[in-house]
């Protein structure tokens, strides 16, 4: 791909709103890039057109592990608690308004399929109505160990699986017709070989009451893939930043992809923040974009602060379609390839300080041989970020599967 090809790409990633891994796939332009008098029908035929041309000083490792120790500790309790999960799932509500379900602030009513809790209020929540089931899971862990045993006892493989927010933020009285997004966790930690997994379920429902899910969108705000990465550093045993030692810069005013693609109009008017932060050491980290053979590599920015209001997650690697790789200023040999749908993304800011070298890479956009990959870049550490949406297809399961022959 010539330079021209490249700088059109990652201009164009500024207007791309990634879906894709939160169970949806289009990937929508910026809504700002629109005129007033675009109708939704053009709005829809843009964004299907997108979507086939996608997408802090160091603390110490002890220091880490006291910080989410206390979470670790809650799992056995946690895990008493959780209702028995279906073996399958029922089909979702997939037209207007249905059976509300008291929140006790507002109602929760579903519009084409999103739930949305304190619904008439002036903060309400779109939440993707999770399906998922132990067939999938134990498919998916059984991807996983087949990858593991491709690449052999040299590099460590986590397994990281993100719960959606409607794991923390349903109704209490809405029934798991899909299953608990924790106890299906547990299945395919249960069901890995060699894999270790990373818990982050617990740590997350610590902070359930903090700003780490958007309200107008399928992914995590930066502060849940915090945690999330903390947690994930414990347990590798390498440095962590604390959140303190980041630069945080808030954006007013941001509206995610269940009003843009899903067009659910309430949320709207929800006009949330978007935060952000930025590690102490952003000077020294190089970003470098490949394409997904791994070739044509262009240095770029980590961050992309440019980006508009309503792409605001789109900030942390661009394009879901290239692979990234981020050269640190830490010497301590630890090379880490993550695999990953979209929430993936904003894990890789909060892991500067942790490893050497940290390389990412999307499973749908990937076309060379992973194992190779791995081993040529030294990897010491694999981790899989994969969000339980993604995880309710069958087919993107078999896409991770086949990816190692």
């Amino acid at each position: 791909m010539n330079i021209k090809a490249w700088k059109f790409l990652l201009t164009t990633a500024v207007c791309a709103f990634s879906l894709t891994g939160c169970g949806m796939e289009p990937i929508a332009p910026d809504p700002t890039d629109f005129t007033t008098t675009a109708s939704a029908t053009s709005l829809q035929t843009t964004a299907a057109t997108a979507a086939q041309t996608t997408a802090a000083l160091p603390v110490t490792s002890d220091t880490t592990s006291s910080t989410f120790s206390t979470t670790m500790t809650t799992q056995t309790t946690l895990s008493t608690t959780v209702s028995t999960v279906p073996t399958t799932a029922s089909t979702a509500a997939t037209t207007k308004t249905t059976k509300q379900y008291d929140t006790g602030e507002g109602v929760t009513r579903t519009e084409k399929g999103i739930m949305i809790v304190n619904s008439g209020t002036d903060h309400p929540r779109a939440l993707e109505i999770y399906q998922g089931n132990y067939a999938l899971g134990n498919r998916f862990a059984n991807a996983v160990n087949k990858w593991k045993k491709a690449m052999g006892s040299s590099v460590k493989v986590w397994c990281m699986v993100p719960p959606t927010s409607f794991s923390f933020y349903k109704p209490a009285d809405y029934p798991d017709t899909g299953g608990s997004q924790l106890e299906n966790f547990e299945n395919i930690r249960d069901h890995l070989e060699d894999v270790t997994a990373v818990p982050i379920w617990y740590t997350l429902n610590a902070h359930k009451d903090e700003h780490i899910y958007s309200l107008t969108d399928y992914h995590w705000q930066p502060l849940g893939a915090y945690y999330a990465a903390g947690q994930f550093a414990s347990l590798a045993d390498v440095p962590f930043a604390q959140l303190d030692t980041y630069t945080s810069v808030t954006r007013d005013g941001y509206v995610g992809a269940f009003h843009w693609v899903n067009k659910v109009q309430e949320i709207r008017e929800t006009g949330e923040t978007f935060t952000y932060f930025k590690p102490d050491n952003l000077d020294q980290v190089t970003a470098t974009y490949f394409n997904t053979s791994y070739k044509n590599g262009k240095t770029g920015t980590l961050i992309k602060e440019d980006f508009g209001i309503n792409s605001s997650y789109q900030m942390f690697g661009g394009a879901d379609n290239l692979i990234l790789q981020v050269d640190t200023n830490v010497n301590n040999g630890r090379t880490l390839v993550i695999f990953k749908d979209s929430f993936g993304n904003a894990l890789v800011p909060f892991l500067t300080h942790s490893f050497q070298k940290i390389v990412l890479c999307d499973f749908r956009f990937f076309d060379i041989d992973p194992i190779k990959m791995i081993k040529d870049v030294g990897a010491t550490d694999m981790l899989f970020c994969i969000n339980n949406s993604t995880l309710n297809s069958s087919k993107k399961i078999q896409q991770i599967n086949d990816l190692v022959k």
